[in-house]
């Protein structure tokens, strides 16, 4: 089979059957300028990746996947971190209300109920007591030397 081509212009490059649809014994003549491809030896002997003198030996596809997973990992992390930080901001907010309502020295309303039977009928006694709340800092270490103390 002979092909000519006229242009004005230089060829590049050229390369026949590039989806290898024909039985091509010999592929190293499918190219201009001439290009070596490995042997399927040479191909398992690297580990199933190509030599660089072979025209390379990175995938474009394994490349693109990774770049996907790193992206995906990346944006997973941010997420992760924008989550942490909105559950920390949460406790604080938390954490400071707690402290803003057991620093307020409001009264507290006690309620104590019992029932008693004599004889065929119950009694109901209802004792209620209001107590004024006092706004004690007390830390772990005067807590545990006060357990000490009491033999607690």
């Amino acid at each position: 089979m002979r092909t000519t081509v006229l242009s004005e212009k230089e060829l590049a490059s050229v390369e026949l059957d590039p989806h290898r649809e024909t039985a091509d014994g010999n592929r190293d003549n499918n190219y201009f300028p001439p290009k070596l491809e490995p042997s399927r030896f040479q191909i398992y002997k690297g580990g199933g990746r190509a030599s660089s003198r072979f025209g390379g030996g990175s995938n474009p596809m394994r490349d693109a996947k990774r770049r996907e997973e790193a992206a995906k990992k990346k944006r997973e992390e941010q997420q992760k971190k924008q989550k942490e930080a909105a559950e920390k901001a949460k406790a604080e907010k938390a954490k400071a209300a707690a402290s803003s309502a057991s620093n307020a020295k409001e009264p507290q309303l006690n309620v104590d109920v019992k029932t008693e039977k004599k004889g065929d009928t119950p009694e109901i006694k209802v004792n209620v007591r209001v107590e004024k709340a006092e706004a004690k800092a007390v830390s772990k270490k005067s807590a545990a030397k006060k357990n000490v103390e009491s033999g607690k």
